[in-house]
C-alpha cells in the first residue's frame, strides 16, 4: 500500500503494515531501500520463564487496513511472540498525511488483555534508513 500526498511517499507492507520506504516527493529522496529488518513496531513482554521476555512484532500478526481522509488505521487484534505464543494484545497505528503538512504523523495505541506487563515499545521500528549527507536533514526548504 502506497500513502501518498505532495510532500511525502510512504510504502506500507499491506499484510503487516511495516514500513517499506520512505520518500520526499518535493527532493526525489528516498531515505528507505532495504526493508530488511522492518517491522511497524515491536514489544518486549516479561514472563516468568524468559528474564529477557518475549518478543512480539508486526510481521508475526496480520493487520486489517483501513482509511478515512487523511487517516489510514492498521489494527493488529493478536500479538504472537517470535515463538508463536500467542498473547492477547491488540495494537492499532495510524498514519496521517495532511495535504497542507509536510510531516507524517504516526500514533500507535495498544489494549492488553494479557496477564503480561509490556516493558518496552519500539515504534516506529524502520530498517534500511540512510541519510545523504552532503544535503539538509529537513525536509522543508
Amino acid at each position: 500500500m502506497i500513502l501518498k500526498d505532495a510532500f511525502l511517499e510512504i510504502e506500507l507492507d499491506d499484510g503487516n503494515g511495516s514500513i517499506l520506504s520512505l520518500t520526499d516527493r518535493k527532493r526525489g529522496v528516498t531515505y528507505m531501500d532495504d526493508a530488511r529488518g522492518c517491522a511497524l513496531y515491536r514489544l518486549v513482554v516479561p514472563d516468568n520463564e524468559k528474564w529477557l521476555g518475549q518478543f512480539a512484532d508486526s510481521t508475526a500478526a496480520s493487520c486489517e487496513i483501513s482509511s478515512s481522509g487523511y487517516d489510514t488505521c492498521m489494527r493488529f487484534a493478536k500479538q504472537r511472540t517470535d515463538e508463536g505464543r500467542e498473547l492477547d494484545i491488540s495494537v492499532t497505528v495510524k498514519v496521517t498525511l495532511r495535504p497542507d503538512c509536510d510531516e507524517a504523523f504516526l500514533s500507535f495505541r495498544v489494549e492488553n488483555n494479557s496477564p503480561f506487563v509490556i516493558d518496552e515499545v519500539w515504534f516506529p521500528q524502520i530498517g534500511g534508513l540512510h541519510v545523504d549527507r552532503r544535503r539538509p536533514p529537513c525536509l522543508t526548504q
